[in-house]
């Protein structure tokens, strides 16, 4: 492996509809206003993230029809434009950033896609979150890549039995197949998995995540409440 290996962060999200993103949260705020909060939630993400050294992005969008809404929403946030079709940067020392749609079946299936195909194209390591853990930065993933050296597999554990971030350094199914998805054991099942398969995980500090109105709620209170707050404001 190089110095810099080259790198990969796939980040897994939505077409942000009323009624079909955050719906635990809808329960008691609404699908027009769930919907809204998840916006917020992206936009500050994307804040944190920008920009790792020697990290590539790639939004990884469902459903597989909404490729140009989606460009729509989130190029504006980045510092990025389209020129022919083509996802290009705008100034110097600025990542590339490509976007692809999600495979169909379940989340497992999905991620098992997405990360065979970034090995596939040459990527020496690569990483992957979602949008519901507003708390996480481009400097948690440094660190968190740095701390893996010498380890198979990286696992960000949330407070709910998931996982906020996952790192492999080389393609295995493993951490994808006989997993339960949004559940309480998600991720001590996907460590098990991971044992049986001889593989050696560096689990890092447990992040909260977004799945519910009293999460959200502290969330506004943490230092991150100014920023939500601004984007929420931002959000159509």
């Amino acid at each position: 492996m190089s110095e810099h290996p080259k790198r990969l962060l796939l980040i897994f999200l939505k077409e942000p509809i009323a009624g079909k993103v955050k719906t635990r949260l809808a329960q008691t705020v609404g699908a027009e206003e769930a919907a809204r909060i998840y916006q917020s939630l992206v936009s500050v993400l994307i804040q944190q993230l920008q920009w790792m050294p020697d990290t590539e992005y790639r939004f990884c969008f469902a459903p597989a029809d909404a490729g140009e809404a989606m460009q729509f929403w989130l190029l504006p946030q980045l510092s990025h434009r389209l020129e022919e079709g083509q996802v290009v940067p705008v100034g110097e020392g600025v990542p590339a950033v490509s976007f692809a749609p999600q495979c169909e079946g379940d989340l497992g299936e999905k991620m098992e896609d997405a990360f065979r195909q970034a090995f596939a194209e040459g990527f020496e390591e690569v990483g992957i979150i979602g949008t519901d853990c507003p708390y996480l930065s481009a400097r948690w993933i440094e660190t968190a890549w740095l701390s893996g050296r010498g380890r198979d597999l990286i696992v960000g554990p949330t407070y709910d039995g998931g996982y906020y971030f996952l790192g492999m350094k080389q393609f295995t199914t493993a951490p994808f197949r006989g997993v339960p998805w949004s559940a309480d054991n998600t991720l001590a099942k996907t460590l098990e998995q991971c044992e049986q398969a001889g593989l050696s995980v560096l689990q890092l500090p447990p992040l909260g995540d977004i799945d519910y109105e009293e999460d959200w709620l502290q969330a506004l209170e943490s230092p991150l409440g100014p920023k939500l707050k601004k984007a929420l404001e931002q959000a159509i």
